[in-house]
């Protein structure tokens, strides 16, 4: 069931090694940005510093100054994140319907699917967040009638069941947003009605992501534990790559589960009518 696009989706990457390249402009650039700003976040992280806080220091000038350079950044890297993720996402569906992806046309995707990206991170924040106020209502109440010791065993419960449901609801957003060209408010209820008529499909797409990401961690860190300098390039590339193929499996299982003739499977069929 999920074999196909969990294949395909690393094809379409050696097909088109290309679109790794605005997520290396993206890394680049924050990179850069944040090396930067390197002294304004060490004098942060000095003023914070718990064992030694002194509220003196944090009012200082330097450190008001160190502080809005990093609040910018911060607001900087989101609004990018936004950019580079409507290229991303409109090249990703270039190439599963049309299987080409070319860069030139990257602004075209921004001027598309940004707003449309944004809005829809926007409601998923405020989602989340009523998610996690939510989680608070069973605590509260067992605290006022008397049992405070289960308050927080239950709030960490319900905050990740609260959190493991929105996110399996709201796990196909991205593709139907792009796809089905609907508004990003739409795109979250779509996906959650699409959970709601597939929650197997949905659940092992999600499990099999999860999976993958895992997996990725155990491999990195079993390369750093060699302390072989050299080496720690390779969980770089390994974790930028799976970075992509994730977003790629993603919109392929959506593509395929909805019956879409995807780009690579029709060139097969034309290449075999020929051979015929």
């Amino acid at each position: 069931m999920i074999r196909h696009p969990f294949v395909e989706a690393w094809k379409y990457i050696k097909k088109h090694p290309h679109i790794l390249v605005p997520k290396l402009v993206y890394l680049a650039v924050t990179a850069l940005i944040a090396f930067l700003l390197k002294d304004s976040f060490i004098l942060l992280g000095n003023a914070l510093n718990v064992e030694a806080l002194d509220y003196s220091l944090l009012t200082s000038p330097e450190v008001v100054r160190a502080t809005i350079f990093v609040a910018t950044y911060g607001l900087f890297v989101f609004f990018f994140n936004v950019m580079f993720s409507a290229v991303l996402f409109g090249l990703i569906d270039s190439i599963l319907v049309k299987n080409v992806c070319l860069l030139r046309h990257c602004h075209k995707h921004i001027k598309n699917y940004y707003m449309p990206i944004l809005y829809t991170r926007l409601w998923l924040g405020l989602i989340y967040f009523l998610g996690a106020l939510a989680s608070f209502v069973l605590p509260m109440i067992l605290s006022l009638v008397g049992f405070q010791k289960y308050s927080l065993p239950v709030f960490i419960g319900s905050a990740g069941v609260i959190y493991i449901a929105l996110s399996l609801a709201l796990f196909f957003r991205y593709p139907i947003l792009i796809k089905e060209k609907v508004r990003p408010r739409d795109a979250l209820k779509d996906s959650y009605r699409y959970f709601r008529d597939k929650p197997k499909y949905t659940f092992v797409v999600a499990i099999t992501t999860l999976g993958v990401a895992l997996l990725t961690g155990l491999i990195a860190d079993l390369i750093i534990g060699f302390g072989v300098p050299v080496l720690n390039l390779i969980p770089v590339a390994l974790d930028f790559i799976v970075g992509i193929w994730v977003s790629m499996f993603l919109f392929s299982a959506y593509y395929l589960k909805k019956g879409k003739k995807i780009a690579i499977k029709k060139t097969k069929k034309k290449s075999r009518k020929k051979k015929k």
